[in-house]
Formats: structure tokens, sequence, C-alpha cells
């Protein structure tokens, strides 16, 4: 039994089948009702054509005629153990979404709490940068940095990019967005390149985001010292 059925199960009120449910568990986490649903209408059509149809005939063997009875009476059993499991499996979709949204969101978190804390600013200056390299102007800002270092200076400005190309449109919040970049960002462990009709092309891994954000912490700074230098005269 896996830990949603587990914890679904102590606090539902719903009953259905065991069988049926341990059959259907892993569909139901995912569809709900949807396909069960399908198989309901399925066996109500079926048993409602085998009961005409066995009136269509006359003078059946007494074996036929039980065979014919039987199976409308499976189906029509099958009916009544998929209705209630409809209902159970739809309740059980919402169970898992929500339960799935939770532990997103604290993975989210986790990822939020070991890179900024309760650092409001730094989470605002580096979510203003991964908005900034999703525009044209922050990807040429950041190739020009790129070739400032002495990389990938083979290729073409115009053809040098972040593998943090936006900030993530996932999440409620500014805090989940950027963690969530974060996350995806983090899987770059190596360039990806190639050479397509304007020649190479790079996508610059997470290392040169992280020194590319440290470069553009370090200017902030230095940015500010001198505005504060200035207003003090």
């Amino acid at each position: 039994m896996s830990d949603y059925l587990a914890k679904f199960q102590a606090a539902t009120r719903r009953k259905a089948d065991p069988e049926l449910i341990r059959r259907w568990e892993f569909d139901a986490k995912y569809h709900g009702d949807k396909n069960i649903k399908v198989q309901l209408a399925g066996a109500k059509r079926t048993a409602t054509s085998m009961a005409k149809a066995g009136k269509q005939f006359s003078n059946l063997r007494a074996e036929h005629e039980l065979a014919l009875r039987a199976a409308v009476s499976a189906l029509e059993a099958l009916v009544k153990e998929l209705v209630p499991l409809s209902f159970w499996a739809k309740d059980y979709k919402v169970f898992c979404d929500a339960e799935r949204k939770k532990e997103e969101a604290a993975d989210l978190e986790a990822v939020a709490v070991a890179r900024w804390g309760n650092d409001e600013k730094a989470l605002q200056f580096e979510a203003d940068l991964m908005s900034e390299l999703g525009t044209p102007a922050g990807r040429l800002a950041f190739a020009i940095w790129v070739h400032s270092t002495g990389s990938y200076l083979v290729v073409s400005l115009s053809e040098i990019s972040c593998t943090v190309n936006q900030l993530s449109h996932y999440g409620s919040t500014l805090r989940e967005r950027a963690a969530e970049t974060v996350k995806e960002g983090m899987r770059s462990r190596t360039p990806n390149q190639w050479s397509g009709m304007s020649g190479p092309t790079v996508i610059c891994p997470w290392q040169d985001y992280e020194a590319y954000l440290s470069y553009r912490r370090e200017m902030a700074k230095t940015t500010a010292r001198i505005v504060q230098m200035a207003t003090a005269k």
C-alpha cells in the first residue's frame, strides 16, 4: 500500500471494494474516476444489450439461458462495485494532487532556505537577474561577460545563452518561482554546445550562471558604494 493510499484510507469515509482499490490505485492517483467511468458506462451498456439479446431468442437450451443470465448478473454486479469505486477514485485524486503540491512546496522551500534564508533582498536581486536573462538585453549582457572571462570566444555573442534563461512561471510566490528556477538550473552541469546554421552555439551551464551572479552582486555593491560616496559629499 502506497503512503498516499494509507493516509487517504485513514481519513476518508468513502468505501469501495478493497481488491478494486488495489487494482485501480495507481490509475486513480493521476486520473481519478475518468477511466473507471468509461468502464462503468461500458458495463451498463453491455448488460442492457445482453439482457435484450436474451429476449430475442426462443427455445434456448437451458444451459445457454443460464449462461446469458449469469453474464448479465456479473455485469450488473460489476456496475454496483464500480459506482462507489468511481466516487472513491475522484476523491483520491483530489487528495493526491493536494499531497503532491504540499511536497513540491516543501521541496522548493528547502531550496529557498538553503539559498537565501530569510534575506528578501538577496532573493529579489537574484529573481530580477533571472528575469533579466529572459530578455534580449539581458542575454547580450551575459554573453559580453562570458567573452570577458575568455570563455567561448569562438561563439558569437548572439549565440551565447544561459541555462537560467528566465524566471520560472511555476509557483504562486516569487520565492517559489525563483527556487524552481534554481532547482531546474542546477541540473545543467556541462555546456550544451552544437554547430548550427549561424555557427557554434552554446548554452552555458549552472557554474557560469553562478559566476555571473557573483559578478553582478559585486557590480551592484560597487555601484551602491559610489552612489553613497557621491550623496555624502
